[in-house]
């Protein structure tokens, strides 16, 4: 249960802000699973990472709702899938950028200043992991 924080604060040392997760293809998660999901969401929250979902079915939403993940992690972190390929992907990245302030890699530093929410800004904010 403690590796949690440890993450948490290398991610911090490293600089990293907020956590991007593409949940698309994720489906059926046992308790297990789902407890230490909620763990983990919760620890980088407390710990300043912000955590944002993307691709979440709606089925996971409601195992998510139902096991209360609103106490650590706010519904605006939350982007349901759409039908647009990476369009929820696209949409957490841009506002991972807002959460974040004031971008410390190169790359985001040139994005954040065409403006974020900025159409002309979407290709700059194509990000596959």
């Amino acid at each position: 249960m403690a590796a949690t924080p440890v993450l948490a604060k290398r991610a911090l040392d490293e600089g990293i802000r907020c956590i991007v997760l593409r949940l698309k293809r994720t489906s059926n998660p046992d308790m297990v699973c789902m407890e230490r999901f909620h763990h983990f969401t919760g620890d980088m929250e407390r710990h300043g990472v912000f955590v944002l979902l993307c691709g979440v079915r709606p089925e996971f939403a409601r195992v998510m709702k139902n096991l209360r993940f609103e106490d650590c992690l706010p519904e605006a972190r939350i982007f349901l899938e759409e039908p647009q390929l990476y369009s929820s992907t696209l949409k957490a990245v841009r506002y991972g950028l807002e959460l974040s302030g004031d971008p410390s890699c190169s790359h985001c530093a040139r994005v954040h200043s065409l403006g974020v929410v900025a159409q002309d800004a979407a290709q700059d904010l194509y990000y596959l992991v």
